[in-house]
């Protein structure tokens, strides 16, 4: 087993025990209180993008370390289709952290709380570590699978699939507060707009994270 492929299981490893384990913390251990999480429990605990994006990625992170403990001995690539689920989960952790640092963090910082407020807990992993690990697992570590340039769009999905939910929880059933502020404070006519803008945002976090992983793998 080559020391990339080590390095790729053990980092997958360690990926999925961070965020199941604060899935079981957050869940049975020690509910959290800060005001964010507090609501996810309050509407549905996968109702947040960040608690979606973390066990999504946990689960890839679990596929590609089965595979890699399978593979110990060989050294095949890794599967293709597996390869876009990983794009699809550094993306959506990418979209997560910098929707936390660049968009929620002013935020809480506008009404008194500190910088660090969402970076503390059980969100240190959520929102920073896990998807440094992923990024990381995808872009530096695996690179036995080169992918088009055209697959960054199979990369949007997950965020996708959340958009479709959050608006028909939060602008036709009135079921969710807008908690991620899609609607800019109640302009409902602006949604298309915003979601557009989201969309564009996750297509260039996942066309980065493409060229990144591509970089050093042989064009096939």
């Amino acid at each position: 087993m080559s020391n990339r492929k080590t390095l790729f299981t053990v980092l997958n490893i360690v990926l999925f025990v961070c965020v199941f384990g604060v899935v079981l913390y957050d869940r049975v251990i020690n509910p959290p209180q800060d005001s964010m999480t507090s609501l996810a429990m309050q509407v549905g605990y996968f109702s947040m993008f960040t608690i979606d994006s973390n066990v999504f990625s946990g689960v890839v992170a679990g596929m590609c370390a089965v595979w890699g403990i399978v593979n110990l001995k060989n050294d095949a690539p890794l599967p293709k289709m597996m390869c876009i689920l990983y794009l699809c989960a550094a993306t959506s952790l990418t979209l997560t952290f910098m929707t936390v640092l660049l968009f929620l963090t002013p935020v809480v910082m506008s009404g008194g709380a500190s910088f660090f407020a969402l970076f503390m807990d059980t969100n240190l992993f959520n929102h920073f570590l896990n998807p440094v690990l992923a990024v990381i697992g995808f872009t530096v570590v695996e690179k036995t699978v080169r992918l088009r340039k055209i697959a960054c769009f199979l990369g949007t999905i997950p965020m996708v699939v959340y958009a479709i939910f959050y608006v028909k929880n939060v602008v036709i059933l009135k079921k969710w507060p807008d908690f991620y502020y899609f609607t800019l404070g109640g302009r409902y006519e602006l949604v298309p707009i915003v979601l557009a803008v989201i969309f564009a945002i996750t297509l260039l976090f996942s066309f980065v994270n493409l060229l990144l992983h591509n970089i050093g793998i042989d064009r096939e």
